[in-house]
This record gives C-alpha cells, sequence and structure tokens, in this order.
C-alpha cells in the first residue's frame, strides 16, 4: 500500500483473480505479485519464475475494461479487501461505482512484480561482453516480457516490470 497510498487499492487474489491486487487512482492498474524463486543473493536469472506471472497478466488483459472489472468484482466481492487512500473500507462498493464512472479511455497500466531478478546481477550482466548461461537466460527472460509488453500495448495500456532493487 505504501506504493499506492492515494486511490482505490483491492486485493483480488485467489482463484479466477483478474489481478493479486486493483488500483484506481487516475490510473487503472491491475499489479500481479510473485515471490522470488529464492531469497540467494546469488540467484540466477530465472524465466521460469516470470512465465506464470506474464502469463496471468496478459490473460487478464480484458480486465482493463472498468465497466467488465466493475462487473467481476461485484461479483467477487465477498470478503475482500477494499482500501481509500490508505484507510480501509467496509466493502469494494466505492471502488465498484469509480469503476462504472470511469471512462472507457481510462489510462492503464499492467504492473508486474517478480523480485527474483536483481537489479545489481541485472546490471552485471547486461554490462559483461562476456558471454554465459545466465546472460543466455537473461536474454530469454527480455524475449519473455518484451512479448508480454507488445500484447499488453496491443489493448493500449503499458507494462511496468519491478524486479529485486539489491
Amino acid at each position: 500500500m505504501a506504493q499506492y497510498p492515494s486511490g482505490w487499492l483491492t486485493c483480488d487474489d485467489g482463484a479466477g483473480e483478474v489481478a493479486d491486487f486493483v488500483h484506481l487512482d487516475r490510473v487503472l492498474r491491475l499489479i500481479h505479485v510473485k515471490a522470488a524463486e529464492s531469497s540467494s543473493l546469488s540467484r540466477l536469472v530465472s524465466t521460469g519464475a516470470y512465465e506464470i506471472v506474464a502469463s496471468q497478466a496478459t490473460k487478464n488483459l480484458g480486465s482493463l475494461n472498468p465497466a467488465l472489472l466493475a462487473d467481476r468484482l461485484d461479483t467477487t466481492s465477498a470478503g475482500k479487501a477494499a482500501w481509500l487512500n490508505g484507510i480501509r473500507q467496509p466493502d469494494r462498493r466505492g471502488l465498484i461505482g469509480q469503476l462504472r464512472a470511469a471512462p472507457a479511455n481510462l489510462p492503464t497500466e499492467v504492473i508486474i512484480v517478480q523480485p527474483h531478478m536483481r537489479r545489481t546481477h541485472y546490471q552485471m550482466l547486461t554490462s559483461s561482453a562476456v558471454p554465459s548461461e545466465d546472460k543466455t537466460r537473461l536474454n530469454r527472460l527480455e524475449f519473455l516480457l518484451n512479448g508480454s509488453r507488445t500484447v499488453v500495448a496491443g489493448v493500449g495500456s503499458e507494462l511496468i516490470v519491478i524486479a529485486s532493487q539489491q
């Protein structure tokens, strides 16, 4: 919640989810989160760590339509948490109302949070001219994410990938 202190935020984690989190504040964001496969600082690049979350992100692109998303969240709202400007709300009704009132051309973002890739390791691999198996895995990962970015851009949205800051 610290990343999104204003606007509406709800958790939609679970079977049939549209995203782990939905955020609405002048931009509609579908946020997909997966844990790293390892906590080791010596972990290598893993395309597999991103395959599932990238697939979830692209298969739920229809949920970027505010009216369709409102209907979906309305049918699955029982027991789901919602916050407005960081304050817990009793239910999702306010968010659903905002989605129903939102313009069809509302700006959208699809966000993947997958901390398996460490910033320092990425920088080391991209600055090195020495071929390695890990650099080959990084190339595969970049092809996967660029393919996902193309699909997301095709529906007029933006893909943002967040990795580990280490």
